[in-house]
């Protein structure tokens, strides 16, 4: 701790919980916390570091209960524009419809584009180079894209809806940029 002034009979002294090396960046020592309280003292040597007391909610020298220390997340989620058609109209029961969904990235730093789900039924999503939806991973550079095919093949009449899903992380805001990201689908079989 940096000593900053005494007052009376008591010393104050500044201390830094953030590294500000970057927006968002957790707690110093904690990778990524998750919102809450964390309890903490201070270990403190008045005669050079020969022998040490803790300060917590209590004098010294055992400190008793902890202080706390509240942590919230500033976060956000990155997005990404889109273009192509997420409403597949009227498909014949046992056909099927393509349309191509392309997601831009409008940040400026990269996004990482990952665990990619569909839900819905009839609905199923690809894309090129990727064998596997669930373990898809793409990082995008400001402006690059990810094209999904998506394909709707009702297997029953009516109005049917589902979900395109794409966890985005922003490669510069590790701990707090990063989350779901969810385009509507529709359809209706005939």
């Amino acid at each position: 701790m940096e000593f900053r002034e005494a007052h009376g009979n008591n010393l104050r002294f500044a201390w830094s919980i953030v590294d500000r090396l970057a927006p968002h960046q957790p707690a110093l020592g904690a990778a990524c916390p998750v919102d809450g309280s964390y309890g903490f003292k201070f270990r403190i040597s008045t005669d050079g570091g020969q022998s040490w007391q803790w300060l917590g909610l209590g004098g010294l020298p055992s400190g008793g209960a902890n202080r706390t220390m509240n942590y919230r997340s500033l976060s956000y989620a990155p997005s990404l524009g889109a273009s192509g058609s997420s409403a597949f109209g009227s498909v014949q029961k046992g056909h099927s419809k393509t349309s191509k969904l392309t997601f831009t990235n409008s940040n400026s730093a990269p996004v990482q584009v990952g665990g990619l789900s569909v839900t819905g039924a009839g609905f199923t999503a690809s894309v090129a180079g990727c064998s596997r939806l669930a373990t898809c991973n793409k990082t995008l550079a400001p402006g690059g894209q990810l094209v999904v095919s998506v394909k709707f093949a009702p297997a029953s009449t009516g109005a049917k809806s589902g979900t395109l899903d794409l966890q985005l992380t922003d490669t510069a805001e590790p701990c707090a940029g990063h989350g779901p990201w969810d385009v509507a689908l529709s359809g209706t079989g005939r």
